[in-house]
């Protein structure tokens, strides 16, 4: 296996973990603001220890330039999951994470304007495969949801910002260390998502104990082992190339939500999910990083 398929293989990965932010949200009951703000205080701490043993000599010698550039990016990640978190509740799954995902055409025109990272006919054709599956899959639950066209447009919303915040990686991580960086836009986001709550009078403790658990999941699983690949991935592969590989989170949150809420998805989910798995496999094989 040569080491850009192996690269590759390691952002599926992180794919699995961002999955299962679905499931944690919907066991959540506090905030979105307070869930984000539990989510990237516990994930930056987390890091901490990391960064000071090993790049504290990189911390001391990071340029105003691309601090700024992080704080950027961090600014991004909040708009992001203050979006997504709200889509998830008010439309389904399947259409909260397709539109989010719509973040891949967004990260495709921004990466060839900002960077010449120029993609193939057959690797276009592949981006549209795997997206034209999302859409089939969030066309088999249409009808569920307490406020669809709210989410919907919060989820269109949140894939804008992600294809920001992946942007703003990819110069980034040019230059700094995946966990510094990260250190960086978790603290950033975690210290908007308390302005956010002081700002809105909204509480930041009081809450059941569930919410801990499930955001100490979201930043374990669907942070440390998602979002940071991601950063991590974003050095040495097109910005397009990750988001596309992202595209399979619609399978794993299906597979998901079988398992936790026994939401079996129909037939026409099914073969949507086959159709992006297929897209997918398509791009990856046409394109080179």
């Amino acid at each position: 296996m040569d080491q850009t398929t192996f690269r590759k293989l390691i952002v599926l990965s992180g794919t699995i973990g961002i999955s299962f932010a679905a499931i944690f949200i919907r066991f959540s009951t506090a905030p979105s603001p307070v869930l984000v703000l539990y989510r990237m205080a516990i994930t930056a701490l987390i890091l901490v220890l990391p960064t000071l043993l090993q790049h504290k000599d990189e911390l001391k010698e990071l340029s105003p330039r691309v601090f700024g550039y992080c704080v950027v990016s961090g600014l991004f990640l909040t708009l992001h999951f203050f979006s997504y978190f709200n889509s998830v509740r008010n439309t389904s799954v399947a259409s909260a994470v397709l539109l989010t995902d719509a973040e891949v055409f967004f990260t495709g025109i921004a990466g060839f304007l900002l960077f010449g990272e120029k993609l193939s006919r057959r690797s276009i054709w592949g981006i549209f495969i795997a997206f034209a599956g999302c859409v089939i899959v969030a066309l088999s639950d249409a009808g569920s949801g307490s406020n669809m066209l709210y989410g919907d447009l919060l989820a269109l919303l949140a894939s804008v910002a992600m294809a920001g915040y992946t942007m703003m990686g990819r110069v980034c991580r040019q230059y700094i260390s995946t966990t510094l960086y990260t250190l960086i836009i978790y603290t950033v986001t975690a210290v908007c998502s308390l302005i956010v709550l002081l700002a809105t009078g909204t509480p930041v403790l009081g809450y059941e104990p569930i919410n801990w658990l499930t955001t100490f999941g979201m930043a374990v699983v669907c942070t440390l082992l998602g979002h940071n690949i991601f950063s991590w991935g974003l050095k040495y592969l097109k910005a397009a190339t990750v988001s596309t590989i992202k595209l399979a989170e619609p399978v794993f949150s299906a597979i998901l939500a079988v398992i936790f809420f026994r939401e079996i998805p129909a037939a026409q989910a099914i073969f949507g999910s086959v159709i992006i798995i297929a897209g997918i496999w398509w791009y990856l094989k046409n394109t080179e990083t």
